[in-house]
């Protein structure tokens, strides 16, 4: 009977991606981190980030027309 290889170990595997999401998450201004599970287990991990520009003032007046 062979021995648990450690670097499989639940607490590795958990280990691993928390850093993954932390780095992912420091990254970020604006945006979003999504955390994919398949059974019961982290198989993906996916970051959006979102770039907000403010309107220039005297802009206001090409929004009203869309109202």
């Amino acid at each position: 009977m062979s021995s648990p290889d450690p670097s499989s170990s639940p607490d590795l595997e958990i280990s691993a991606w928390l850093q993954v999401v932390e780095r992912k998450v420091a990254a970020l201004r604006f945006g979003s981190v999504q955390i994919v599970v398949h059974e019961g287990r982290v198989t993906q991990i996916e970051s959006t980030e979102k770039f907000r520009f403010q309107s220039r003032p005297g802009n206001e007046a090409g929004a009203k027309e869309l109202e």
